[in-house]
């Protein structure tokens, strides 16, 4: 039960962050206010199916703009 468990949850862990389907049909990336939540996850910043932020990709964006938003 606990390895069911367990495998339930990596797959959600894997599918939900990477749910924005849409960006491997047309050529855009997720531009949601999701986007600028950091999840302890180290998902790119711009993979087309990202909903979330990984904390070095959203460093470097800012970084690169120069605006941090707090």
């Amino acid at each position: 039960m606990a390895f069911l468990k367990r495998r339930i949850f990596q797959g959600l862990g894997t599918v939900l962050p990477n749910a924005y389907v849409q960006g491997f049909v047309t050529p855009s990336l997720y531009q949601g206010s999701l986007k600028g939540v950091c999840t302890p996850l180290f998902n790119c910043y711009a993979c087309p199916s990202a909903l979330f932020s990984c904390p070095i990709g959203s460093m470097q964006h800012f970084a690169a703009t120069g605006k941090v938003p707090f």
